[in-house]
């Protein structure tokens, strides 16, 4: 058996459209990450021409009196002040400018052109102070204003105090961490955290049973980022060097389900291998060896799934190699974060890389299913092209059926909207009621069997003398 496996890997690795796939894929990447280089984003400059024509095409069409047009008279102004100090990009006085700043800005002109002189001049008086605050800037000295105000706000429910004790926890946080007030990823991502605490609480106490599948799945989403934002503040892992940009992320988002191409040389291999001999005649040399009929069909399929793996490993290396080295923290595979567990209500703190590994394991089956159904094909009709374009069919099928699963509940029990098991890992619900976990490993496993049966049956009595 093993003999017959090493055979069948030494013919599919000499086919050389595995190799021209590969080529082509990682050529495509390296040019469109390239080009992703070159086409940086606009300069300051250039920013503040663009905004510029943007004031001018309003005022042209006499459309002054709307919010966009002062909205975009205080980011000019906003960016003639970051140019003017030559501040650095993603720096806390950025952030201050374009948020508070920019802010006083917007109400300075909406007030100065509604004539309301008086609340103008304080307005402008509040714009002059913060500019001036740019001098001597002090991020912590901000974030303490924060704290005396939200520690002098007086609240009457429940849900205000828990909101000004987690606001004061993450103020706190950020001094003791060093982690200004900034555009990038780390300060973004507490500022977005306390807002998703507001609606935390709230739907804490709401029942799953009187909620729409839409809100309960809003619901699991909101206390997913939640706790895991929580628990890297318990444990002290948040730093402002913090980054939503990660090789080991793009690493895990290739192994969550298999990249296209290797469905391509999956199907390509599955509607061939078993073809071609039909095709060319080498059926009949291959059937006089002594080795049953089941033992040779089983080797293929162990070969195809084999070879499919193999390239699926190579590929999404691959290309979270390109893309590491294009982005430049190419590192940052080998770092963990942090995901909420539903089955057990805690969070995890997981490798990147073995998160990858086992969301591989829960993708296998829609390797394995639409492999065998090509393979099926292929044996069923010895036509590589037909078993080919019903692969594809079945494989793009996956998302039509799923759009279709809420009217036609019979759609549930297809194999291509069950055979990726990867979206109900950690307890995730998936996005119909009609699916659960439980099902989908059914319809896989008597899938499987209805297809090998098949296989089996047609190759064990299928006649070649005229072959």
């Amino acid at each position: 058996m093993i003999k017959l496996i090493k055979n069948e890997l030494y013919k599919i690795f000499h086919k050389k459209v595995i190799y021209i796939v590969l080529a082509i894929t990682l050529g495509l990447f390296i040019v469109v990450n390239g080009i992703d280089c070159i086409l940086e984003k606009p300069t300051l400059d250039e920013n503040i021409q663009l905004t510029e024509n943007k004031i001018k095409s309003y005022e042209e069409s006499q459309s002054t009196d709307t919010i966009e047009y002062f909205y975009n008279k205080a980011d000019l102004e906003s960016l003639k002040i970051i140019k003017e100090k030559d501040i650095k990009e993603e720096s806390p006085e950025e952030y201050y400018v374009k948020s508070t700043i920019n802010s006083l800005y917007v109400d300075y002109f909406n007030l100065t052109y509604n004539k309301q002189t008086e609340l103008a001049k304080k307005a402008k008086e509040d714009l002059d102070n913060a500019i001036n605050k740019l001098n001597n800037f002090d991020w912590k000295e901000i974030v303490k204003e924060k704290i005396d105000e939200e520690q002098a706000k007086q609240c009457d429910d429940k849900k205000c105090e828990a909101i000004k004790e987690e606001t004061i926890k993450v103020l706190n946080y950020r001094l003791n961490h060093n982690i200004p007030y900034s555009t990038n990823d780390a300060s973004s991502e507490l500022d977005i955290y306390l807002s998703n605490y507001s609606t935390y609480l709230d739907k804490q106490n709401q029942k799953d049973e009187l909620l729409t599948r839409y809100d309960i799945l809003q619901k699991q989403n909101n206390t997913k980022d939640v706790k895991e934002i929580q628990y890297l503040l318990e444990n002290e892992l948040y730093t402002n060097d913090y980054t939503l940009r990660s090789a080991g992320l793009n690493l895990l988002n290739y192994f969550t389900e298999p990249f296209l191409m290797t469905i391509v040389i999956l199907l390509i291999i599955s509607s061939t291998i078993i073809a071609e001999e039909f095709n060319k005649g080498t059926i009949k040399q291959l059937l006089v060896k002594p080795y049953s009929r089941t033992k040779i069909i089983i080797s293929k399929m162990l070969a195809t799934l084999i070879t499919t793996i193999v390239f699926a490993f190579t590929i999404n290396i691959l290309l979270t190699i390109i893309e590491g080295l294009f982005e430049g923290n190419l590192i940052t595979i080998f770092n963990s974060h942090a995901v909420y567990d539903f089955t057990n209500n805690s969070v995890i703190y997981i490798s990147y890389i073995k998160e990858s590994l086992i969301t591989f394991i829960y993708s296998l089956p829609e390797i394995i299913l639409l492999g065998i159904f090509v393979f099926a094909m292929a044996t069923l009709l010895t036509s590589s092209a037909f078993a080919l374009g019903l692969g594809f069919g079945a494989y793009l099928s996956s998302d039509i059926f799923m759009m279709l699963l809420e009217r036609f509940k019979f759609l549930s029990y297809m194999p291509t909207v069950n055979y990726n098991l990867s979206m109900y890992m950690y307890g995730n619900l998936p996005s119909s009621e009609q699916l659960s976990l439980t099902k989908a490993i059914w319809v896989d496993i008597v899938s499987f069997i209805i297809l090998f049966v098949l296989i089996l049956i047609v190759f064990n009595k299928r006649d070649i003398k005229n072959q």
